[in-house]
C-alpha cells in the first residue's frame, strides 16, 4: 500500500516542478538576470545603497512621489507555486561599488521600465529597455537631481467645478492624442494634486529629469460622471531646473457651439477640446442646452476633439 501511494504521487510532483520550472531531474534553469552599475552623472562616482526596481511593460507598475515603489504579478502554476523567471517586477540595492543584480525576471527580450534612486539621491528613469541587449555588457545608470513644473491654473470654465491636476508622461511625437487621456505605460507620478485655491502657483515634483511630462488639469463634479480634461500641456524638462509652463496665451479668443445627437437633440455633460499643433489643449463640457464655450484658443487651425459617457449624457 505504500509503495502503491508513494509512486502515484511522483508523476503530479515531477509535472508541477516541470510547470513551475524547478529542477525536476537535476537539470536547474537558470534564473535570467540583468547586472549594472548606479553612478551620480555629474561625477561619475558609484551609488552605493541605491534602490534598483524594473517592470515589466504591461505587466508591471512604477510610481513615483519622493521615493518609486513598483509592483506586479509574477507567473504562477496552478494559482499557487511561482514559475521560474516569472517575476514581472524586480528589486535590487547597489552595494558599495553601485552594482546590483536584478534576477529571476521573465520576457527578457520585452521592454522594461527600470527606475533607480529617490529625489534625496537622484533619480533616473529609463524606458522601453530591453533586458537581453544586456547580457554581454552591464547597464550603467546615472543618477541626476530631480526636475520640478511650477504652473498656475486658470479658474475653471464654469462655477462648481473643482480641478486637480495630473502628471504623467507625454505620448510620443505623433503618435495618438495629447487630450490628457492617461498613457499606457504603467508609470503614474505624484497622484492627483488638488489645488487649495484659484490662482496658485504649483510646484508639481520631484520628477525623474530628462522626460517629457503631460500635466493635465481634470474637472470633476457630482454632476458630471467623469473627470474632464479643462487645459493639458506637455513639457520636457532637465535635471535640477524648476520649468515654467502657462495654460493661458495671448492673443487667444473665444470660441462657441452646440453638440447635438443624429436627431438634432443637445448632448450634456460632453468634454469639447481644442488641441493646438504644439500640444496645447483647452477644454469645456457643455450644459443642458449642449452649447460650450472654449476661453483662450489661440488663432490658427486646430484639432476639436470631443469625449462624452454615454450612459450619462443622452439626450432629454
Amino acid at each position: 500500500m505504500q509503495t502503491w501511494r508513494s509512486n502515484a504521487v511522483a508523476p503530479v510532483a515531477l509535472l508541477v516542478a516541470l510547470l513551475a520550472g524547478t529542477p525536476a531531474w537535476g537539470y536547474d534553469p537558470p534564473p535570467n538576470q540583468l547586472s549594472g552599475v548606479v553612478v551620480y552623472k555629474d561625477t561619475g562616482q558609484p551609488a552605493a545603497n541605491v534602490h534598483v526596481v524594473m517592470v515589466h511593460r504591461g505587466h508591471g507598475y512604477l510610481s513615483f512621489n519622493k521615493h518609486v515603489y513598483a509592483s506586479g504579478n509574477d507567473e504562477k502554476v496552478l494559482r499557487f507555486f511561482t514559475r521560474r523567471n516569472g517575476k514581472h517586477f524586480c528589486h535590487a540595492v547597489s552595494d558599495q561599488t553601485g552594482h546590483f543584480t536584478l534576477t529571476n525576471f521573465a520576457a527578457p527580450a520585452d521592454p522594461w521600465h527600470i527606475a533607480a534612486g529617490d529625489a534625496d539621491q537622484g533619480w533616473t528613469l529609463q524606458l522601453d529597455l530591453r533586458p537581453a541587449n544586456y547580457a554581454e555588457r552591464p547597464l550603467r545608470l546615472e543618477l541626476e537631481q530631480p526636475a520640478y513644473i511650477v504652473t498656475t491654473l486658470p479658474p475653471p470654465p464654469e462655477k462648481g467645478l473643482k480641478l486637480s491636476v495630473r502628471v504623467s508622461l507625454a505620448p510620443p511625437e505623433g503618435f495618438g492624442s495629447q487630450t490628457g487621456e492617461p498613457d499606457d505605460s504603467g508609470i503614474s507620478f505624484l497622484g492627483l494634486i488638488f489645488p487649495s485655491t484659484a490662482r496658485e502657483q504649483l510646484y508639481l515634483g520631484p520628477l525623474p529629469p530628462g522626460l517629457k511630462y503631460r500635466v493635465t488639469a481634470l474637472a470633476s463634479t457630482r454632476k458630471i460622471p467623469y473627470d474632464a480634461t479643462v487645459f493639458a500641456r506637455s513639457v520636457a524638462v532637465a535635471a535640477g531646473t524648476k520649468q515654467q509652463i502657462s495654460f493661458e496665451l495671448e492673443g487667444g479668443t473665444t470660441v462657441t457651439g452646440r453638440v447635438t445627437s443624429i436627431e438634432g437633440q443637445p448632448l450634456a455633460k460632453v468634454n469639447v477640446m481644442a488641441e493646438t499643433a504644439d500640444g496645447l489643449v483647452i477644454g469645456a463640457l457643455t450644459d443642458e442646452d449642449g452649447t460650450y464655450t472654449l476661453r483662450g484658443v489661440p488663432l490658427g487651425t486646430h484639432t476639436l476633439r470631443l469625449l462624452r459617457h454615454v450612459a450619462k449624457t443622452r439626450p432629454g
